[in-house]
């Protein structure tokens, strides 16, 4: 039985609109199946995005759009920002949460994360919660980081009344976001790690956590990391600005 595997296009600050409905126009010549593929584009193209495949028409939601980020709060004077609800009445389905770098650039804190997560939950977003084994450049690396990263949200006072949804979490090891893939046996673990830890704090209604890794996903890797237990999708950031190999990976992964 093929596994379904989430694949989410990270396109970061990059990309252009000839770029995005090239982007659109390739994956369009493509049947999918077994697989879930997420485009978190920059604000300025969401809207671009939602109309065009709509125009489309074919992809009968295995093509999905995500933000690479919210602001928490509710409507009100706060130039610049935008909050859940607004991704929802443009298309979006998903949105990246505590990506390390707006931990880093940004200095997202864990209780601004955490908000960002539970508005995300109320507005009908998918959230996908981003955590790393240093979220701070002189900080030491491991477990701690990422264990105080999910207790932050899901241990946080607010969401024992969420309702039941999809947990979604992306493991990024600092030392291979935007470099080489981590160590195979380490992602692994990690992965597992990551489910374990979750589910001493979330009921069990909320069911199986869906663990992804982003660092160094490349097609050279691909087929070692397709074999890892417990991995169930795949972050991409420098390989989804390249349409050639974001296809040649969806095409391993996902598409018949």
């Amino acid at each position: 039985m093929q596994k379904n595997y989430l694949m989410i296009a990270n396109w970061k600050m990059n990309g252009t609109v000839d770029y995005l409905r090239s982007c659109l126009n390739q994956l369009a010549s493509h049947h999918f199946k077994g697989c879930q593929l997420v485009m978190c584009l920059p604000a300025p193209y969401l809207g671009l995005w939602s109309y065009e495949i709509e125009r489309f028409g074919k992809f009968n939601g295995v093509v999905s759009l995500g933000a690479q980020m919210i602001d928490p709060r509710h409507d009100g004077a706060f130039t610049g920002a935008f909050n859940a609800r607004m991704l929802r009445d443009i298309g979006c389905d998903y949105v990246l949460i505590g990506h390390l770098e707006r931990r880093r650039q940004f200095a997202e804190s864990h209780e601004w994360i955490a908000s960002q997560y539970l508005q995300a939950v109320l507005a009908g977003l998918k959230p996908v919660l981003c955590v790393s084994d240093q979220e701070d450049t002189h900080a030491a690396r491991g477990r701690p980081q990422i264990e105080y990263a999910l207790d932050a949200v899901f241990g946080c006072d607010g969401f024992i009344s969420m309702p039941p949804h999809d947990i979604i979490v992306a493991y990024e090891p600092s030392s291979s976001i935007g470099g080489s893939c981590a160590d195979f046996n380490h992602i692994s673990a990690e992965c597992a790690f990551i489910k374990k830890h979750i589910q001493t704090l979330v009921p069990e209604e909320f069911g199986a956590v869906t663990c992804c890794y982003g660092g160094g996903v490349d097609v050279e890797v691909m087929a070692n990391l397709l074999q890892l237990p417990g991995l169930d999708g795949f972050l991409m950031g420098r390989l989804s600005l390249n349409k050639a190999k974001l296809l040649e990976v969806l095409n391993q992964c996902c598409i018949s």
